[in-house]
């Protein structure tokens, strides 16, 4: 979870503070959002079932793109979400914290993943199914 303290040189801007601990939810929804979508996408593409070997899909090497996309979503997001792609991870981290940081901000960590998915999954739908195969 992320918790930000203010050093003795920014208490003084309690205004400043507040925007900047409210652009920081903003910026950790949108990366937990964006991560989950690059993740489901890359799920759903390398796993599409429309695809076939002469569209240089071979499901066999699926897994190979899937553990990319996690290393790279995992690298991007651990420095300010602490990569919370997976809500029951999320969950488990704060029961164990078990304080009231843990609990301040965890909605970011179930809305940003499920709105992430569905998002992904229309857009495989509605764009990349819309486009005929070869």
């Amino acid at each position: 979870m992320f918790h930000w303290e203010p050093t003795n040189s920014q208490r003084g801007n309690q205004l400043e503070l507040r925007f900047r601990a409210k652009t920081m939810v903003t910026v950790m929804v949108m990366q937990v959002l964006a991560a989950t979508f690059i993740l489901v996408y890359t799920v759903f593409s390398a796993t599409d079932a429309k695809c076939n070997a002469r569209d240089s899909h071979v499901p066999i090497l699926a897994p190979l793109p899937i553990g990319f996309a996690v290393f790279l979503v995992h690298l991007a997001t651990i420095p300010i979400t602490g990569t919370g792609i997976n809500p029951a991870r999320s969950l488990g981290a704060a029961i164990i914290f078990n304080k009231d940081l843990g609990w301040d901000d965890h909605w970011i960590f179930w809305v940003g993943p499920f709105v992430g998915a569905a998002l992904a999954a229309l857009y495989h739908q509605v764009v990349i199914r819309a486009i005929p195969f070869k």
